[in-house]
C-alpha cells in the first residue's frame, strides 16, 4: 500500500525463531501482541471491514484474553488491546494515506487458533500455520 515493490520467490525458506528474546507465553510478549493487535486494524483496515467484522473481532479477542489469563494467568493480552485503543486515533491517522481496499484472507476461527496453541507447546516450532486473524471480503 506504500508503493513498495514485492518480489514473490517460492522457492525461498524462513526459520522464523518465535520469541527469541522472551518466551512465548512471557507477559512482555502477551501485551506487545494485543496492542500491535489493535495498531495494525487502526492503521490499514477499512470502516467497511470494521463494522463487518466488529462482532467477530471482539468475540475472538474476549475469548482469547478469557483462555490467557486461565491458562497462563495473565492480564497482559488485556493490558496490550488498552494500549491499543489509547493509541487508536493517532494509528488510524497514520494509516490513512496508504489506506485503500485490499482483498483479505479468509478466517481460519478459534479451532485453527487453538491447534497453533497446541503445537507450540508441543514443541513443534518450526511448522507455523497460515495467520487466522478475522478478514474476508474486501472493503466496500
Amino acid at each position: 500500500m506504500r508503493g513498495w515493490r514485492t518480489l514473490y520467490a517460492p522457492d525461498a525458506v524462513v526459520w522464523h525463531h518465535h520469541s527469541m528474546t522472551h518466551r512465548h507465553t512471557s507477559d512482555f510478549k502477551y501485551e506487545l501482541v494485543g496492542r500491535n493487535r489493535v495498531r495494525l486494524l487502526a492503521r490499514n483496515a477499512c470502516l467497511g471491514q470494521l463494522v463487518r467484522y466488529a462482532p467477530t473481532m471482539v468475540a475472538y479477542d474476549l475469548a482469547y484474553v478469557i483462555y490467557a489469563a486461565l491458562r497462563d494467568r495473565t492480564l497482559a493480552p488485556v493490558r496490550g488491546r488498552l494500549r491499543g485503543l489509547r493509541e487508536w486515533r493517532s494509528a488510524r491517522r497514520s494509516g490513512a494515506a496508504g489506506r485503500r481496499r485490499i482483498e483479505l484472507e479468509p478466517r481460519q476461527g478459534l479451532a485453527a487458533a487453538l491447534r497453533r496453541r497446541r503445537a507450540w507447546g508441543a514443541g513443534t516450532r518450526g511448522s507455523a500455520g497460515p495467520a487466522g486473524e478475522p478478514g474476508g471480503r474486501a472493503c466496500e
